[in-house]
């Protein structure tokens, strides 16, 4: 056991080859048994109604399949709806009456597919079981609709094999009445099949039998004149059942060797036996398990390119794509080029006038070099370049015919044009990204271009019989073609307009704020109040965001709120949304407790500060320790303050009150924004407001930032320019007093940016430049101020983060977050 649980990988991936190789093995060994040459012939002799009706009634006769499942699923509570359940039985069975494997093959995609629906793996097993056992119950009844036929005629073997076959009705019937069968149902918690089940397992397995069998009657009939039914009836029971007792999977080869004895036997011709089976097998089973196969694989498709810009099989599949255009342009610079290296169509040579000839050249040039260029926009996924490819790549192929070069040619260009139009829905993004690598594979590519081609130009490679293909002056072809990668590359990087800011609907708001209050917050979730930023909610609007663009930037404050198990579906949609508007997605000031959902994605990380959080349930004022803060508190009582909470509704009086405070707190600056909160009347009328206040006056406010049920945090902290010293402390220490008195566990004083980030001896070179900012930055911001200001109330310092997808623009980010912090704060944008 050891063993197997280490090498349960390895084992997982030999035994899925093992089951692939059979699979193979036997889908070849299958197909190579048909002659289709005699299948061909067979139908090519029939009428076309006839070979219409042998299609069509193989399918409808095979069809009854899926009603194996409807009957087994009566007493199960399934998500799936009954035409689904009707099509996982038809697929099965086609699977198992195809490469049979013991029932293995379908009763795996069965069980794939009740497990999905909702049922425990034990209970989808089981119906995989049942609906395979349940499938020969029909033979017995057709074996006792033979034995009077039989009667008198020297069958020998197959007569026996075929009564001893009957009793499989009893044993099936019976079966979980024995003991050992009624401990194993018990031991797996198995539902125990009722006498309803089972005799509409018998009733559906009649169905199938019947008209399995009437299939094969009219296959016959058709093939063999003056055939008898009663003959076919007994020799297909009879073929059937020693195709099960040869135990060859499907009872390949043991069915039909058995049938052409019988029939050769009842006096028919060999060669239309034989004509009969081709049609049989290939009607009955091989073209219901290719549309079988069709959909299933199609649907796998679907399943793993859903989310295709962020799989690895749209990755594959669009920079494949993107090689195939890139093909595509490199033969239609060729043939303009060097057209003697293709094979010329004769006839189009006298019809072409040679003029038109030349200037076609010259087109085609332009069009397989731009063609070239715009490779590059198909694998960044580009709309606009999608659109002028399907307009280029035709006028390519009519070029190439125009001009008498090899059909075959054209038809590779719009084989090229067809594979991008069958994956339309993958071209969604407005640009190229203009980051240094796009540039600078940009940049080389066209210098190739345009290198190869001056090269032959002026080795005279397009020179035939003495005289230039392209007759255009060598100068103002350069000139053109540099004017059409110009006109290519702007294409390519020219920016569409910027995302608009749209205020969040009212609604919107609510319901992330009731996400905040049922699972709880970030520090930031409060400022969804100043509607200054989007909210991007999930699939399931069961998790959400809060972002602002800036410039090419789309930047997340704080992580995610809402149900935790929806995190990853809501930050994956986010980041395609991100993706495909051509923006770089950055998330800030980040808890730990949210990293590994961004690690799962493959994000970087860099540290930009610590989070100070004061633990409420060691907070006192007594005890030596603590001498500080008491004296905080007497020098705020000397001078007359009082500590009040102010609730909303807030009258106007005492909104112009606190403006005034603030606005001399501002001393004429501009209000900051983005992770700043700002004095704004209805933000303020969302929470409390604390103030410390004279007999004159309110000398300090600010105003409750909730965060959770146990954790709160304050936003604006503004006083009067003449007030008392240490009128911020002291506010401060009451508020937390007040937040333990309230019963929360702690309180958030909010980031020391830069704070211990890079002074590590292994630091990243990124942190160590942060580090420098730190450091030599401190006169103007004061950065170590700040930490050594909030390091007075002993807090726990957890670490906060930048979270960022591509390392290239992180410079980008940082000057989005600077210009983002720093815009003034716009009433309007509500």
């Amino acid at each position: 056991m050891d063993f197997i649980r280490r090498h349960k990988r390895v084992l997982q991936i030999f035994f899925y080859v093992l089951i692939f190789g059979l699979l193979g093995y036997f889908i070849r060994h299958e197909l190579q048994g048909i002659d289709w040459q005699l299948f061909r012939q067979s139908l090519g002799e029939k009428t076309i109604w006839i070979q219409l009706a042998l299609l069509l009634t193989g399918l409808l006769g095979f069809s009854v399949n899926g009603l194996y499942d409807l009957n087994a699923t009566r007493d199960y509570p399934l998500t799936a709806a009954p035409l689904d359940i009707l099509k996982i039985g038809w697929i099965s069975q086609a699977f198992n009456e195809f490469i049979d494997f013991g029932g293995l093959t379908g009763g795996t995609l069965r069980a794939n597919f009740y497990k999905k629906a909702g049922l425990p793996a034990e209970s989808a097993l089981q119906l995989s079981v049942m609906n395979w056992a349940a499938s020969f119950l029909g033979l017995v009844f057709l074996i006792f609709l033979a034995l009077p036929l039989a009667w008198g005629r020297s069958l020998g073997w197959p007569l026996v094999l075929a009564l001893i076959f009957t009793l499989y009705l009893p044993a099936f019937l019976l079966a979980d009445r024995v003991p050992w069968f009624q401990r194993l149902f018990d031991r797996y918690q198995l539902q125990q099949i009722s006498w309803r089940k089972k005799w509409g397992y018998v009733g559906v397995s009649i169905l199938d039998w019947s008209a399995a069998l009437t299939y094969f009657l009219f296959v016959m009939s058709v093939f063999n004149p003056n055939f008898a039914w009663t003959d076919g009836l007994l020799i297909y029971v009879f073929s059937i059942v020693v195709g099960l007792f040869s135990f060859v999977p499907g009872g390949v080869g043991a069915f039909d060797v058995t049938v052409l004895l019988l029939m050769q036997k009842a006096g028919y011709e060999t060669a239309n036996v034989l004509a009969a089976l081709v049609v049989l097998r290939v009607c009955y089973y091989i073209i219901p398990w290719v549309l079988a196969s069709t959909y299933v694989l199609g649907r796998w498709y679907r399943e793993k390119t859903e989310d295709f810009h962020l799989t690895f099989w749209s990755d594959v599949l669009v920079k494949s794509l993107a090689l195939v255009m890139f093909i595509g342009g490199a033969l239609l610079v060729s043939t303009a080029l060097a057209p003697e290296l293709f094979e010329r169509v004769r006839l189009l040579n006298h019809l072409v006038p040679r003029l038109f000839e030349q200037v076609s050249a010259f087109i085609t040039l332009i069009v397989g070099i731009v063609t070239l260029l715009l490779s590059l926009g198909i694998n960044a996924r580009v709309r606009r370049v999608y659109q002028a490819a399907m307009g280029l790549l035709p006028l390519g192929a009519v070029l190439c015919l125009v001009r008498g070069i090899s059909y075959r040619e054209a038809l590779v260009v719009m084989a090229v044009w067809i594979l991008l139009y069958a994956n339309r829905r993958q071209f969604i993004r407005a640009s190229v990204p203009l980051t240094r690598r796009n540039i600078l594979v940009a940049s080389l590519l066209t210098i190739l271009v345009l290198g190869v081609t001056s090269v032959a130009v002026a080795w005279h490679i397009l020179r035939l019989q003495g005289e230039l293909v392209i007759t255009i002056n060598l100068v103002h072809l350069m000139l053109s073609l540099l004017i059409v990668v110009g006109l290519a590359l702007l294409l390519l990087f020219s920016q569409s307009k910027k995302l608009a800011f749209q205020s969040p609907s009212p609604e919107e708001v609510d319901a992330y704020l009731a996400l905040v209050d049922q699972y709880g917050g970030t520090e930031y979730s409060h400022l969804v109040r100043l509607y200054d930023k989007q909210i991007f909610f999930g699939p399931d609007q069961e998790a959400a965001v809060l972002y602002r663009s800036v410039g090419r930037n789309m930047l997340v404050l704080g992580g995610p709120v809402g149900q935790p198990a929806s995190f990853d579906r809501l930050l994956q949609a986010f980041a395609a949304y991100a993706h495909d508007a051509g923006m770089q997605l950055a998330y800030y000031e980040v808890s730990p407790r949210y990293l590994d959902h961004f690690c799962n994605m493959g994000y970087l990380t860099v540290k930009i500060g610590e989070a100070a959080i004061i633990s409420l349930t060691d907070f006192t004022f007594e005890g030596k320790k603590n001498r500080n803060r008491r004296q905080i508190r007497n020098a705020m009582e000397k001078a007359g303050l009082r500590f009040e909470v102010l609730t909303p509704p807030h009258s106007p009086e005492t909104l112009a009150e606190l403006k005034g405070i603030s606005d001399d707190w501002l001393e004429g600056r501009s209000e900051m924004a983005y992770s700043l909160g700002a004095f704004q009347e209805d933000y303020l009328q969302a929470s409390p407001i604390f103030v410390l206040r004279s007999d004159e006056r309110v000398e300090a406010f600010a105003n409750l930032m909730p965060i959770s049920s146990t954790s709160v945090s304050i936003d604006l902290m503004r006083f009067g320019g003449d007030t008392v010293d240490n009128v911020m402390q002291m506010l401060l220490l009451q508020i937390i007093a007040w937040a333990k008195e309230e019963g929360y566990e702690t309180f958030d004083l909010g980031m020391a940016p830069l704070a211990n980030v890079g002074d590590q001896t292994y630091s990243r070179s990124r942190d160590r430049v942060i580090r420098l900012v730190y450091e030599y930055g401190n006169r103007v911001y004061g950065f170590k101020g700040l930490r050594a200001y909030k390091d007075k109330f002993r807090p726990h310092w957890e670490n906060r983060y930048l979270v960022y997808a591509e390392a290239a623009a992180l410079p980008q980010i940082l000057l989005g977050l600077y210009e983002a912090v720093n815009r003034s704060y716009k009433k309007k944008e509500k």
